[in-house]
């Protein structure tokens, strides 16, 4: 459920992103910007897609604290 919620959450983001931007949301080429950034972790392509770090913060502000 976990990677669901964070594609829906990415999906939402950058629909959002393209309609603030004047831009058609066309899901068939988001995918295809998706499946083109390979097998990474979800915040990495999140980050990729959007501009948006906030996940890459998080995960290296908990490594910070080992």
């Amino acid at each position: 459920m976990t990677g669901k919620h964070q594609l829906d959450r990415l999906i939402s983001t950058r629909a959002r992103q393209k309609m603030q931007q004047g831009e058609e949301f066309v899901l068939a080429e988001f995918f295809e910007r998706f499946n083109a950034a390979g097998l990474i972790p979800m915040s990495l392509i999140h980050w990729q897609l959007t501009g948006d770090r906030s996940g890459i913060d998080t995960i290296m502000e908990a490594a910070e604290r080992r």
